[in-house]
């Protein structure tokens, strides 16, 4: 076990410098605890001040932060960028983006899962339960402010403004809303939560 980890984090020779690999290892760490923080930065933000201020501040914060890590990381491993993002993502056909798009929300469903099951096989169901459903209290707020602003819905829009909307998927949408009047992948309603006109949310 000690010779591994002297193996891991050193390169021949005893060098005080570090392997590549513990680098890359490193480095994947660091994105990892980058949005850990986030997250609690984002958590601290809302108790502090309220989710309505919480939400805008992370727009802005998002928004800056994002311009200048994807040009950092652009000069670094020489990658063309357009309006802060790839721009070889504009050059890839749309079916292969709306590929890409479907294993980030089956990666995001796949994360969940991975959660709930972890606290499941420690604490067991109900805590598991409680633990989803509370953050879906935290989350669905977000997501529905990050859906409007993208789209540039109108406050107090509802479901007849979401329809007037592209059909453009949210961040974690897989299922489609066959409910809201058209084939989208538009809302993401775990348990069949979807919000019929004629009914109110459970």
């Amino acid at each position: 076990m000690g010779e591994e980890k002297k193996e891991l984090g050193r390169s021949e020779g005893d060098s005080p410098k570090p392997a590549k690999e513990f680098l890359i290892r490193w480095m994947a760490d660091a994105l990892r605890r980058t949005m850990v923080h986030y997250g609690y930065w984002l958590k601290e933000l809302e108790y502090q001040f309220g989710m309505k201020a919480a939400l805008e501040i992370e727009k802005e914060v998002a928004e800056t932060n994002f311009a200048i890590q994807a040009k950092r990381f652009a000069k670094i491993l020489n990658i063309e960028l357009h309006d802060s993002l790839p721009a070889v993502l504009y050059r890839v056909e749309e079916k292969q983006l709306e590929e890409l798009l479907d294993a980030l929300c089956l990666n995001w469903l796949a994360n969940d899962g991975v959660r709930f099951q972890a606290i499941e096989k420690i604490f067991g169901m109900f805590d598991a339960k409680q633990c989803n459903d509370t953050c879906w209290t935290r989350f669905s707020p977000y997501e529905a402010y990050r859906i409007k602003t993208l789209l540039g819905l109108p406050d107090q829009g509802g479901v007849g403004g979401a329809q007037n909307s592209p059909p453009i998927p949210s961040l974690c949408t897989y299922q489609q809303a066959g409910d809201c009047g058209r084939k989208n992948r538009f809302f993401y309603f775990p348990n069949d939560r979807v919000p019929r006109p004629d009914r109110s949310p459970a």
